[in-house]
């Protein structure tokens, strides 16, 4: 979630900076060249070739690049001074009607520069897992963090000497407070931090597998934001907080917020106005985490927390009733029907111990729910509800796919009737020795370490960690920092300025082959 200083200048997006893999230039280079211009209007003007000459080296053109309404402003502006000394009808009234803006000092807005909001895109969020009414939580949400990390700390198991070692609750604490604390880090400092360096002890992870801890936590507990004060501060505060950040669209905006209820001072404001929480959604919804949450702070691992938060959410007001029996109950049910699925002996001894309506019961999640093996389909379901649940995954290219799987799946069972059997294929690393997965997984950590060593320069040269800013980093250095096809040095500040493209060696439109080892710079 990114927000802008001002309306059009985000320092860190592709419209700022200009998107090389279309050759677009952006709004930074545009406004640097119309300084010397005074307006948009007379630059393109003046880089506009004369009669039968190409434009300057190619690269300057006057379509193709990302620019702002303030430009168009400024134009209308020149040209309405110059002109009204020539034009008694040109006067100021007129001049709101067709190009005033509230937010420029003007009465209303003009018929050129009136803007509508945004639509809302919340309508494109998807649903829960477990609440299939209920829009799925944002990645960046405070409650669904703390899941994670939970989720992650129920999972670890140690052993000493062959023999199970149980962490203590301090243990599980203190691991809390390190994943609070930061945004990715290796499992070895898991082991410090509980004591636990020495090499009989035994984990389920290894020393140099990362963990990934949390993003918004972290940083608002930071010093250069809250500090330690946000762990002080109420759960609505801490909502309230992250509410805001995720919310504000304006920079200025945010940071004279900061300044007026957070009683930050201007450097923090401006810092904080410049944070940006994480884009994405988690695959429940806030219901069904807050559901789960406390489940998973006791200590149970996720699968008896997702039972244990089903059986609160049907007990509803009874849940204070009921809670000690379900406690003692649900998790060795879950346990012990693992393989058959727990549902069915769930809902019989919930309705048995604790009297539930089978209504109240079809609100129990099960963490494999979305899997029904039990109905067989004459056809592939057609119909509003059919398309309801493809038209869900909110991801055109998958769903485009689905529609027209489903499309031929049902045209051969109309032909040639249901199939006898279906055949999966595995995919072929299943089968590979543990010598070839030891040198994949060498491969893949290889990878990511030379991933975090490209962020780290693209931080200090102040680039986002975008998959195309890796890439083209990587292949700017596999270049030599030189055109393979001009000989021409290219310096860092052309890399990300809209001159320099990724280009595909074999054309991809007749490869189809979009790897690394197919793409270089142009």
């Amino acid at each position: 979630n990114s927000r802008s200083a001002g309306a059009d200048n985000n320092e860190n997006s592709v419209i700022y900076n200009g998107d090389s893999k279309i050759g677009k230039i952006g709004i930074a280079e545009t406004s640097e060249s119309i300084r010397h211009a005074e307006t948009l209007g007379a630059y393109l003007n003046d880089i506009y070739p004369k009669d039968n000459e190409p434009f300057v080296g190619g690269l300057e053109r006057v379509r193709n690049r990302y620019t702002t309404r303030q430009m168009y402003i400024d134009e209308f502006e020149a040209i309405w001074e110059h002109q009204k000394q020539y034009h008694k009808a040109l006067t100021d009234e007129l001049k709101t009607i067709f190009g005033g803006r509230k937010k420029d000092g003007y009465a209303e807005d003009g018929v050129l520069f009136h803007q509508r909001p945004l639509r809302s895109q919340k309508h494109l969020v998807g649903y829960c897992t477990f609440e299939p009414n209920k829009t799925k939580c944002p990645i960046s949400a405070i409650p669904n963090e703390k899941r994670r990390v939970y989720e992650w700390v129920n999972t670890l198991k140690c052993d000493l000497a062959g023999e199970p070692v149980k962490l203590t609750e301090d243990d599980k604490a203190e691991i809390v407070k390190l994943l609070y604390s930061k945004e990715k880090i290796k499992f070895k400092e898991v082991r410090k931090v509980i004591g636990k360096l020495d090499g009989y002890y035994q984990f389920n992870y290894k020393d140099d597998d990362p963990v990934v801890g949390t993003h918004t936590i972290s940083n608002l507990s930071n010093k250069k934001f809250f500090g330690k004060q946000w762990f002080d501060l109420t759960e609505k505060e801490q909502e309230d907080i992250w509410h805001v950040l995720y919310s504000f669209d304006d920079r200025d905006k945010l940071k004279q917020y900061a300044i007026n209820h957070w009683g930050f001072d201007g450097e923090r404001a401006d810092k904080i106005s410049k944070f940006n929480v994480k884009d994405g959604y988690a695959n429940l919804s806030r219901k069904a985490i807050n559901n789960i949450l406390p489940f998973l702070q006791l200590g149970f691992t996720y699968d008896v927390a997702v039972a244990l938060g089903g059986v609160k959410n049907a007990l509803g007001n009874d849940w204070e009733i009921h809670k000690a029996f379900v406690l003692d109950n649900v998790p060795e049910i879950v346990r012990s029907n693992l393989k058959g699925g727990y549902i069915d002996p769930l809902k019989a001894v919930l309705k048995k111990e604790c009297k539930v309506s089978d209504k109240a019961l079809n609100k129990l999640y099960h963490h494999s729910s979305a899997i029904d093996t039990k109905v067989l389909l004459e056809r592939l379901p057609l119909g509003a509800d059919a398309d309801k649940e493809i038209q869900n995954i909110k991801n055109p290219v998958v769903i485009t796919a689905l529609f027209e799987i489903r499309k031929l799946v049902n045209q051969i069972i109309d032909d040639y009737g249901k199939p006898d059997e279906i055949k999966v294929e595995m995919a072929r690393d299943l089968k590979i020795s543990k010598s070839k997965r030891n040198d994949i997984r060498r491969e893949q950590k290889r990878l990511e370490r030379e991933n975090d060593r490209v962020k780290a320069e693209l931080d200090y040269i102040g680039q986002r960690h975008t998959h195309d800013n890796i890439l083209k980093y990587k292949l700017w250095e596999e270049c030599n920092k030189i055109c393979p096809f001009t000989g021409r040095n290219i310096e860092v500040n052309q890399l990300f300025s809209g001159e320099v493209q990724i280009e595909h060696i074999h054309p991809w439109s007749k490869s189809l082959n979009d790897s690394f080892m197919n793409k270089t710079l142009c």
